[in-house]
């Protein structure tokens, strides 16, 4: 795909990186979305368990309820966790193809006077100590 010179480039890229990792981002959309709706059920689940449980007195309701109420907060955790993890993996996979797809390299001379030294190229310039803390503040988990 060619850009024209008025174009530009950030929704290209945006729809590149969202087409090559489609997949996970929609398991992990979906995984949230369970997370989500697990965390809206467990005061349900809680008022199910006074109503039926507790109010009747029978000891084997309730631990039926408790192993539900366990098996919801289970479920909350492996989704929270799998969807963090497919939302998130694409992510130091940028390096690796930011490398193999970027066509400029971005060189540096060294210091201003140096002569003999060689440049210095990288295919992706290191992401700055305040791109690596907004990228760690802003992701899940």
């Amino acid at each position: 795909m060619r850009l024209s010179s008025k174009a530009k480039p950030g929704p290209a890229v945006l729809r590149r990186a969202v087409a090559r990792n489609a997949k996970r981002l929609w398991l992990g959309t979906v995984l949230a979305g369970i997370y989500q709706i697990s965390a809206a059920v467990v005061p349900i689940l809680i008022g199910v368990i006074i109503d039926r449980a507790v109010e009747t007195g029978r000891v084997i309701a309730l631990v039926t309820w408790i192993a539900a109420l366990v098996l919801l907060f289970v479920v909350q955790a492996v989704s929270y966790r799998f969807s963090a993890r497919n939302l998130q993996r694409p992510s130091p996979r940028r390096a690796t193809a930011c490398g193999s797809r970027s066509p400029r390299r971005s060189c540096t001379r060294g210091s201003p006077g140096s002569t003999g030294r060689p440049a210095t190229c990288s295919p992706c310039p290191a992401p700055t100590p305040t791109t690596r803390r907004t990228f760690w503040t802003t992701s899940p988990g």
